[in-house]
């Protein structure tokens, strides 16, 4: 017997799908849960209007409509030097600032996410504790980089849900500081599957052995799951 997380109803083994990573080697949530997970969350698709269900919030139905919009270029201005640029409107969207080269993103990065004037500056804390804890720039730009590279997409589950996004490191923060803002140590997740990943490896001894094992059995799931 096993109690699903999301009911919280205790029931036979037979009411929950295998999980090969799991403790048990079952899903933490019944069969029953899986299913309503899937299909809870109503969308409208900003490019063809369409309603769909899904397991997160979504703007797109299709990948052809997400391609359809990423074609579609709406006029906005360089943050650093004023010249008129053209960027999709799902980028106009995430990002406040906008910069035409990668001088100008690097002179904004340096005006906006540096010292004082970073949202996230403790004067109280040591340089030190500020790298430990990610608030340093090099980190945020590492971080933008991988998200640029991935198309702000989550590569286990596709997820492109803005705000849901996480940069994981494949060789983990801690024990790599070689590694640290290496963009060849980063891939793109969503808090979802982000959370699964540490739930089953730890935050510790991360590698990208893990990292493929994990892909694997996403694909397994979903499959055995249509």
């Amino acid at each position: 017997m096993k109690k699903c997380t999301d009911c919280g109803v205790i029931k036979p083994y037979s009411e929950f799908h295998k999980e090969k990573k799991a403790k048990d080697g079952f899903r933490n949530q019944c069969k029953e849960c899986t299913k309503i997970r899937k299909s809870k969350i109503k969308n409208v698709c900003i490019v063809c209007g369409k309603e769909f269900n899904s397991t997160v919030e979504s703007r797109y139905c299709s990948r052809k409509c997400q391609g359809a919009d990423s074609e579609i270029k709406v006029k906005a201005n360089c943050s650093v030097c004023g010249k008129e640029i053209y960027r999709i409107p799902a980028m106009i969207k995430r990002h406040k600032r906008h910069y035409c080269s990668e001088e100008c993103k690097n002179a904004g990065f340096s005006k906006y996410y540096s010292g004082e004037n970073a949202y996230w500056y403790d004067a109280g804390k040591s340089e030190q504790d500020r790298i430990i804890g990610r608030k340093v720039p090099s980190y945020f730009r590492w971080r933008r980089l991988v998200y640029e590279r991935d198309n702000y997409t989550c590569k286990i589950c596709s997820c492109n849900l803005s705000g849901n996004l996480n940069a994981h490191h494949i060789m983990n923060y801690s024990e790599h500081e070689g590694l640290r803002t290496d963009i060849n140590n980063g891939i793109t997740m969503c808090k979802e599957c982000h959370k699964n990943f540490h739930d089953t490896y730890g935050y510790k001894n991360n590698n990208a052995i893990q990292l493929v094992e994990f892909l694997i059995n996403k694909y397994v799931n979903t499959e055995v799951n249509k």
